[in-house]
């Protein structure tokens, strides 16, 4: 019981946050999730030095900084594509600053500094792009969609501990299960489609393809995550979100969710 009240006040402060940033505008956005970006980041390079490796964690923070501001820059200050060349740069320097740091296990180093950014910075990145659908601002969409993956992940948390019985995939994850994940879907759907009724962001159809397409994304970042955790052979990614972990366990579902909820958007709707 303790555990669930830390839990539930933690993760209300969360989603407090997130929620007032998308409220109060883009600036507000950029500076909170520019934070949590590089944080998450953090906590990933942290966790492979559990592995023998040596991360080039600064530079890796500075490339995500920079993978991050130019798709804000681009999208939100009419600046042209070329400020993403920049990122290209700034990736084939890593191997070049880990061979003169002279580092043991360069492969290692280089690989787990650019996954942090892939994996990461990346996924984040399409969040500023979620938000320029349509005319300015557009913190509806991303509210829809971090709503929907909260709505899932919580319904699967408490329909799994209720009746769950079957295994989703057990040697990855064996807490989650199969009446947690479908129970969970049905709790995320119908919050969806009460969203995208108040708000009037979508049509029905539009709504159930993108809810699912949500969901099934963020089920798979979820157990991406959770199979990481296991390489590492570690509980939770980090220690700042009482009840939950870290921002890595909070943001897994979301590091697929963004760029497939982007792709359908700018696709199927724009």
């Amino acid at each position: 019981m303790k555990n669930f009240t830390v839990r539930s006040i933690t993760g209300s402060g969360y989603v407090l946050l997130i929620i007032g940033s998308l409220a109060l505008g883009h600036y507000y956005y950029l500076a909170i999730f520019t934070l949590f970006m590089l944080y998450t980041v953090f906590e990933f390079y942290r966790l492979t030095k559990s592995a023998g490796s040596i991360p080039l964690t600064i530079w890796g923070l500075l490339t995500s900084l920079y993978t991050f501001i130019s798709f804000y820059l681009y999208r939100f200050q009419d600046l042209n594509e070329k400020v993403l060349i920049g990122i290209i740069p700034m990736i084939l320097l890593t191997p070049v600053f880990d061979i003169v740091l002279r580092k043991k296990n360069s492969i290692k180093n280089i690989l787990y500094t650019l996954i942090g950014v892939a994996y990461i910075a990346l996924p984040f990145s399409f969040l500023n792009l979620i938000a320029g659908t349509g005319e300015g601002f557009n913190s509806g969409m991303l509210l829809f969609m971090f709503s929907v993956l909260w709505a899932n992940d919580s319904g699967a948390y408490l329909v799994g501990s209720w009746i769950g019985k079957h295994k989703l995939v057990e040697k990855i994850s064996p807490n989650k299960t199969w009446e947690g994940a479908i129970g969970g879907a049905i709790i995320g759907l119908v919050v969806a489609l009460v969203l995208s009724h108040v708000f009037g962001l979508l049509n029905y159809p539009q709504t159930i393809i993108l809810a699912m397409l949500i969901i099934i994304s963020g089920i798979f970042g979820d157990l991406t995550e959770s199979l990481i955790k296991r390489n590492f052979e570690v509980k939770d990614s980090g220690k700042i979100m009482p009840g939950h972990g870290g921002f890595l366990d909070r943001f897994d579902s979301m590091l697929f969710a963004a760029p497939i909820c982007y792709f359908y958007i700018s696709i199927f709707i724009n």
